[in-house]
């Protein structure tokens, strides 16, 4: 669910609204460690809501990723430092897993749309259009 914009928001997903098959998730074990909680620097708010596949319904896919997808919170987009870092953690990301290619997606966890002196940048990183949430707005997306 996607309400009005607003920066840094926590309540975008719901518990269920994703989810995966097979997977090793230890909620209560998460949910322990919400002292160390920010919008920013961490994921809690949105892999607190992930539901198992044991416990989920296969649904209709509206939308579906095929190729690598990189899903990113970004800093200031204004300040060139702060930016930069969100550019050297995909670096870093892309290096890390060994999988550097052009040919992947890249959605801004943000229901604004991305606008940057610096967006020439992600040209390096993707040959593909960048995406936010907006466009996901009401859809189930599914990665294979």
């Amino acid at each position: 669910h996607l309400p009005e914009p607003i920066r840094y928001r926590e309540d975008i997903v719901d518990y269920g609204d994703i989810g995966g098959y097979d997977c090793d998730y230890f909620r209560n074990d998460l949910l322990n460690e919400g002292g160390h909680k920010s919008p920013l620097m961490s994921w809690f708010a949105e892999i607190s809501q992930f539901r198992n596949g044991s416990q989920q319904q296969p649904k209709k896919c509206d939308i579906e990723f095929d190729k690598p997808t990189y899903i990113m919170k970004l800093d200031a987009t204004i300040n060139m430092y702060h930016h930069f870092c969100d550019f050297i953690n995909l670096y870093l990301s892309f290096h890390l897993n060994g999988s550097f290619i052009r040919d992947n997606q890249i959605i801004i966890w943000d229901t604004y749309p991305y606008r940057s002196n610096f967006d020439i940048i992600w040209k390096a990183f993707t040959r593909n259009d960048l995406m936010n949430l907006s466009m996901l707005k009401g859809k189930t997306v599914c990665f294979n």
